[in-house]
């Protein structure tokens, strides 16, 4: 195979099988290259399907402890290497015909040329992996609007998430996070009316007596002692410390009249439901008496808070 052709392959390997099955010609039906994007297309469906699972067992794994078997979900051992088990299969799968291709070489894996031969197996697998690609865009123009909402925002603002990054997490992660949020906030008290920032004592006070609405994107005390059960933590980059604040630390610091909601992502922060409520109120609290994991604070941020900032604050 030329020099060509095996950079030609090598981009149907990256994803770039634009093409539809349908619109290819005969000449290129009969030709090496057409071997090569079958696999292509097959091995994209295989691992997105890999992708699909693995998120499966993610989200319905930790929701699963975390409302069944809270004491247990450190110490479980099996969702970890069955989502690493699933992702390398389609990993390993896609490299085999990665560095096959880099040498000219068609390699031949049973399960997938007999997926290349099944019915309308091709232009299936065409849907789902430009489908997929669809996605990631989308993600990525999401990502951006987000990111660009954040800049500059009034201050003080009317509403707040403040985020503990633990020194590595980028902001965009959060921005998207909290995008529905940021467009429901927009609509509701007009552009700029929403601060994504890390949490410190400052920006923490500033929410406190200012904001209507505050997403507190922190953890719980962990494994740092009971003294500290129903506090939040929150790692200060600058200060190279933890820090904790409960009830007591929020009292001392002062809550607003205008603070309507407030969301404590907090594993256990809820065990002092009771203290919070008296500390914010009359704002309501949400907050979780166990562990909490990352696909419900993700139900909660893109379906039911953008509901109750609209309807309830």
């Amino acid at each position: 195979m030329s020099l060509g052709n095996r950079l030609i392959v090598f981009l149907f390997y990256l994803g770039f099988t634009i093409f539809p099955p349908s619109r290819l010609s005969e000449k290129f039906k009969k030709s090496i290259l057409h071997e090569h994007y079958c696999n292509a297309l097959t091995i994209s469906f295989i691992s997105i399907c890999c992708f699909i699972i693995a998120l499966f067992i993610w989200v319905i794994g930790l929701i699963s402890f975390a409302k069944y078997s809270p004491q247990s979900l450190e110490t479980e051992t099996f969702i970890l290497p069955s989502i690493i088990f699933v992702l390398l299969f389609g990993l390993i799968l896609w490299l085999i015909h990665v560095i096959g291709s880099l040498f000219g070489k068609n390699i031949k894996i049973f399960f997938v040329s007999k997926l290349n031969q099944v019915g309308r197996m091709l232009s299936v697998s065409y849907f789902i992996h430009i489908s997929f690609l669809l996605m990631i865009l989308i993600a990525v123009l999401i990502s951006v609007h987000s990111l660009n909402m954040s800049i500059n925002p009034q201050k003080p603002a009317k509403g707040y998430m403040l985020y503990d990054d633990m020194g590595f997490v980028p902001k965009w992660v959060f921005t998207l996070g909290f995008y529905r949020v940021q467009l429901a906030a927009q609509s509701k008290w007009g552009v700029g009316n929403v601060s994504i920032e890390p949490i410190s004592h400052e920006s923490l006070k500033e929410a406190l007596s200012n904001a209507s609405f505050i997403f507190l994107a922190v953890h719980g005390y962990g494994s740092y002692g009971e003294e500290y059960a129903g506090h939040f933590r929150f790692y200060n980059e600058t200060h190279d410390k933890v820090f904790f604040y409960g009830p007591d630390q929020i009292k001392s610091i002062g809550v607003g009249k205008n603070l309507k909601f407030v969301y404590l992502a907090a594993c256990y922060g809820g065990s002092l439901e009771k203290e919070w409520s008296e500390v914010f109120n009359p704002a309501k609290i949400k907050s979780f008496n166990r562990i909490s994991v990352y696909p419900e604070h993700i139900y909660w941020l893109w379906i039911k808070l953008p509901n109750i900032l609209k309807y309830s604050i």
